[in-house]
């Protein structure tokens, strides 16, 4: 003879004798060992995991789709502070360039005054005075 002993949904246990196991039960044992319907109990068992997974599936994928997105948005923010970085330094390099020039420009100007100086008193006395009459 062949005993089992098969949970029943109230978790008592009931001990069965060969063929006495009631249709059900076996449909349902054989759904858990094989994963073949056979039923309508087995068929809504079923339906139920496969809507679990499903579920369970979406929200793994849309978990990950949240956050690849914060991810996009955290580099977003981050490339707008280093554009804006970026902004203020080309604006002060661009500051400092201008006024580097105009002290270029500045010291040009004085190099020109020098050398118009000291040509100026190169010349003979008399030569530099029409000189300085002249450029008034």
């Amino acid at each position: 003879m062949h005993f089992r002993t098969i949970p029943l949904p109230s978790m008592v246990s009931k001990t069965y004798k060969g063929s006495d196991i009631p249709e059900n039960l076996r449909s349902l044992y054989n759904y858990i060992e094989s994963g073949i319907i056979t039923d309508d109990l087995t068929h809504r068992i079923d339906t139920t995991v496969q809507t679990g997974r499903y579920r369970e599936q979406w929200r793994s994928e849309y978990m990950k789709e949240r956050a690849m997105i914060m991810d996009i948005l955290e580099e977003t923010e981050q490339a707008k502070a280093e554009t804006e970085k970026a902004k203020a330094e080309t604006k002060q390099a661009k500051q400092e360039t201008e006024a580097a020039n105009q002290r270029a420009d500045s010291e040009a100007q004085r190099a020109d005054s020098a050398e118009k100086d000291k040509k100026l008193l190169s010349l003979k006395p008399l030569a530099r005075h029409s000189l300085i009459a002249a450029s008034h």
